[in-house]
């Protein structure tokens, strides 16, 4: 299993954390448990192994395990998942993504004066049911809307919608945990312009735009021009 990228320089997002980096960035958002045996894996291999699939795409099957002196692997996949899960419903993972997002803050790595909204597809062989697809769909998957800064740095959890929902339905779910990691990481949103595509353009999304404290992208051009 390959686990760096053939030029770390230009991958957006990072394929394996080095023990230092997990420790100081990560590790101290995770729940663990408090009493019996640690992990025999180790938290740093284990969360790399997680983001491993992430990024891929890959089965949690597929993982690659490495092997005792019996030849036998020394862990098994359904561990990996399940230590993710775990984190994923308790909200660790929020912690140390929010975490994140306030340390960019507070090195003056953000630039939120114009702030990106985009929707996108993934395609879900398995789980469309649960999005609420119809059994006769030809075409099953989610659909996500993502905010970022102008330096293209997500700032807020993508909701998540049947594929056949449009960005309009999702803009004020993605405006709403946006807010909530801006007031955890304390971002100041105030005057903000907010870029989004025309699929997102309606009244309502434009209000809640406005409440938020933030400016729908042209909206001051689109003013002066009528004046």
């Amino acid at each position: 299993m390959r686990t760096t990228p053939k030029n770390p320089a230009i991958t957006p997002i990072p394929v394996q954390l080095s023990e230092p980096e997990f420790t100081a960035c990560i590790f101290p958002h995770l729940s663990r448990p408090q009493r019996g045996p640690t992990y025999k894996l180790g938290y740093h291999r284990l969360f790399n192994l997680i983001l491993w699939v992430l990024y891929t795409g890959m089965q949690w099957k597929c993982l690659s395990m490495l092997k005792d002196a019996t030849g036998k692997p020394d862990n098994h996949y359904t561990n990996v998942y399940r230590a993710f899960a775990k984190w994923s419903d308790d909200g660790s993972l929020q912690q140390a993504f929010t975490a994140s997002v306030a340390h960019l803050s507070a090195e003056k790595k953000l630039d939120l004066r114009v702030l990106h909204g985009d929707g996108t597809n993934t395609v879900a062989k398995k789980g469309a049911i649960g999005l609420a697809t119809r059994a006769t769909s030809t075409r099953r998957g989610r659909q996500h809307i993502a905010m970022t800064d102008n330096h293209g740095d997500v700032l807020s959890p993508r909701p998540v919608a049947p594929v056949h929902e449009t960005d309009m339905i999702l803009l004020p779910e993605g405006l709403k945990a946006l807010k909530r990691v801006a007031t955890t990481a304390g971002l100041d949103l105030g005057g903000a312009y907010l870029n989004l595509d025309a699929g997102c353009d309606s009244t309502h999304n434009r209000t809640c735009m406005f409440n938020a404290g933030m400016i729908p992208y042209g909206q001051k051009t689109h003013s002066t021009s009528n004046a």
